[in-house]
């Protein structure tokens, strides 16, 4: 049996270029419905529900339980699922989707 399990933190982030008006825009919404399921013995699938139409990406971000946050990819907008591979078995990691 597969003892790895994720925990999703969902977030919502502004994307800024560096343009004032980025700035001033809506943040987009957060995704909801984030589900990791194992996929194998060292990766998680991990789904979520875009609910925005503004955002120019997803960040996928991973840690070790209390530890630093660290870029795993950036999925491009609108997508709705990613791979997180390369997990240890009988470890706990927390994943966070923000768009």
């Amino acid at each position: 049996m597969d003892m790895k399990t994720a925990r999703i933190v969902l977030a919502g982030f502004l994307f800024a270029s560096g343009a004032f008006a980025s700035l001033l825009s809506a943040a987009p919404e957060a995704p909801t419905s984030v589900l990791a399921t194992s996929e194998s013995a060292s990766s998680f699938l991990i789904t979520w529900e875009d609910n925005s139409d503004n955002e120019t990406g997803f960040r996928i971000e991973r840690r070790l339980p209390k530890g630093e946050w660290w870029l795993e990819s950036v999925a491009p907008a609108d997508t709705t699922n990613f791979v997180s591979a390369g997990c240890r078995a009988y470890t706990t990691y927390e994943h966070r989707v923000v768009a």
